[in-house]
């Protein structure tokens, strides 16, 4: 399908979703995706910013108010060579929520912090810049596949602690 395609069918698709979310007072978020084919990771819908940037505002247009936010994947941001700092920048308010993560920069593996690759003191930048004010939510389930059980609690702190430097350096707290 072509972009112009793609575009008219998510608009129409994501728009048929407005009644509800008046109805019930939830935001519905977008997040930036990737596929996958034959081993090589390619950028889906959501994963430039300013496209992103783009569907929010137009699906809110359609609404009339905010229904539409954006939950920016940090472990997909780095598949496919996202600089974070500037994806968070770009979309500014309209992000909603995070999935929090690390991975290789090949596999999408859901790894607590600093165990990965990813830019976090852009991370950490990024979060001070659009002033978020939200929770953090962590998408590390695969340290309980990674680590021997004994550490797994541990871990879990490590990734609390994480979050707590997070907010602080940002100027959150």
């Amino acid at each position: 399908m072509s972009p112009e395609e793609e575009w008219e069918t998510n608009i129409e698709r994501y728009s048929r979703l407005i009644p509800a979310a008046k109805e019930h007072g939830v935001m519905i978020c977008l997040e930036n995706m990737f596929s996958g084919y034959k081993g090589k990771l390619y950028r889906a819908c959501c994963n430039e910013a300013e496209t992103a940037a783009r569907y929010i505002d137009t699906l809110n247009d359609l609404a009339g108010e905010k229904c539409f936010g954006f939950c920016l994947d940090t472990g997909h941001a780095l598949l496919v060579g996202n600089d974070i700092y500037q994806f968070m920048v770009t979309m500014g308010d309209r992000i909603e929520a995070f999935h929090v993560h690390d991975n290789d920069g090949v596999h999408d593996q859901h790894l607590a912090p600093y165990t990965g690759i990813l830019d976090w003191n852009g991370f950490m930048e990024g979060l001070k810049a659009i002033r978020f004010d939200k929770t953090l939510s962590f998408e590390t389930f695969n340290i309980w596949n990674t680590v021997d059980q004994e550490v797994a609690p541990e871990m879990m702190r490590f990734i609390l602690s994480c979050g707590r430097m997070f907010a602080r350096r940002a100027g959150l707290e």
